[in-house]
């Protein structure tokens, strides 16, 4: 008997199968000869827009979360294989909880991502490839503010979450990973309340990597953070700390790493330079009353800087570790270098500088055995090295 070879479908198209539904208004559907002699469906052309929704893992997932979404032109599917191509423009929307997501009311977030070539849905792995002019954007509100971040590169891999992803489910998400590469890579993330902005940062590098379940993005350098918070509305000089205070108007920057670690949940970054007769340097500089204050630079191969959210969505400095050969300075003021760690921490406004016994530190040029720097009083206290007893060393901030 003769079987059909192809069929040419008009009008609000609709085909569902095991790995998702595709729905476009002209397709052009291929079969080829069953096993048993009958036809089978072998593959789906689109002509014109088309929208594939891959099928959620779990029915637990269907009804409370919306599904993730992809739109393309002229699709080409491969039944058996569950492999896709598209060509741009390229649309892709999947959904993130809520920042709270214990809120009854508050919606999943949508992560959109645009891209201007083609994309590609590998069914064996469970990943969408985005190429060209990628473009990613995530925008939520929380309480007292709305944080809105992009990303921008070439090449775009997002891998679903599956069944056995128990991790990923619990963050709330259905993806699993995301590799972000090509051209020059950048994420920004602007937080705003109203027409004030809190926070503006802006990260480029080679490539980034984003894990769903450790909420952890790592990326690879040579690159840059940087943070232009010029447009924050100024604080009281009675409530500034020092040597820094994000919450105010500042300009700040990480250079030279090889990695950073971004621990989002924990707001944790941890950056770490190529080796370790390198360092990863650190600058801050304050706006005060319109203009430029004292810079302060830090360096060492491996820095930690923990942040806390304060003043309805403000960040704050609340740790800054350093560690190997560290240096540290403040334009006009004093310098240190120390041959093990640097730890500063905001709970008694403290920066320990430690040193190895049989290499002392520098103390604006003089060799010390430790360095305790008070940062409300500005006052130092450390002990001379190179003498047959160890002299305290006590030093005053200018008056």
């Amino acid at each position: 008997r003769n079987q059909p070879a192809r069929a040419d479908l008009h009008g609000a198209v609709q085909f569902s199968s095991a790995s998702g539904t595709l729905t476009t208004e002209q397709a052009l559907l291929r079969f080829a000869t069953a096993q048993d002699g009958g036809a089978t469906l072998d593959e789906i052309q689109t002509q014109g827009p088309a929208t594939l929704s891959p099928e959620p893992e779990s029915k637990q997932k269907a009804a409370t979360r919306k599904p993730a979404r992809f739109r393309g032109r002229n699709l080409h599917y491969d039944v058996a294989t569950g492999h896709a191509v598209a060509q741009g423009p390229i649309e892709f929307t999947f959904h993130v909880d809520p920042p709270d997501p214990n809120d009854p009311r508050a919606e999943p977030v949508p992560v959109v991502i645009t891209a201007t070539d083609r994309a590609e849905f590998d069914g064996d792995k469970n990943e969408f490839t985005f190429l060209g002019n990628v473009v990613g954007l995530h925008e939520a509100a929380q309480v007292d503010y709305v944080q809105k971040s992009t990303f921008y590169g070439k090449r775009l891999i997002v891998r679903l979450a599956k069944a056995t992803d128990s991790a990923a489910s619990q963050a709330g998400s259905d993806i699993h990973s995301i590799t972000l590469v090509g051209g020059n890579v950048k994420i920004e993330s602007i937080r705003s309340r109203g027409a004030e902005t809190i926070s503006h940062v802006r990260l480029r590098c080679v490539q980034v990597d984003y894990d769903a379940a450790e909420d952890v993005l790592v990326a690879t350098g040579p690159g840059n953070v940087e943070l232009n918070n010029e447009n924050v509305a100024p604080i009281p000089a009675a409530q500034r700390r020092k040597p820094v205070d994000l919450r105010g108007p500042c300009y700040g920057s990480i250079q030279g790493f090889a990695t950073v670690k971004w621990h989002l949940a924990s707001q944790r970054i941890i950056a770490d330079s190529p080796d370790t007769a390198e360092a990863v340097q650190l600058a801050y500089q304050p706006i005060i009353d319109g203009q430029l204050g004292q810079r302060v630079w830090a360096a060492a191969p491996h820095l930690e800087v923990g942040f806390a959210e304060t003043d309805r969505g403000r960040s704050t400095l609340s740790v800054f570790e350093a560690r190997g050969n560290v240096f540290y300075c403040e334009e006009g003021g004093n310098v240190f270098l120390g041959s093990d760690s640097l730890r500063y921490d905001s709970a008694d406004d403290m920066m320990v500088v430690f040193c190895h016994p049989e290499d002392p530190c520098l103390l604006n040029g003089t060799p010390v055995a430790h360095i305790n720097y008070d940062l409300k009083t500005g006052r130092i206290e450390s002990q001379l090295t190179g003498s047959p007893g160890v002299v305290p060393l006590v030093s005053q901030p200018d008056q």
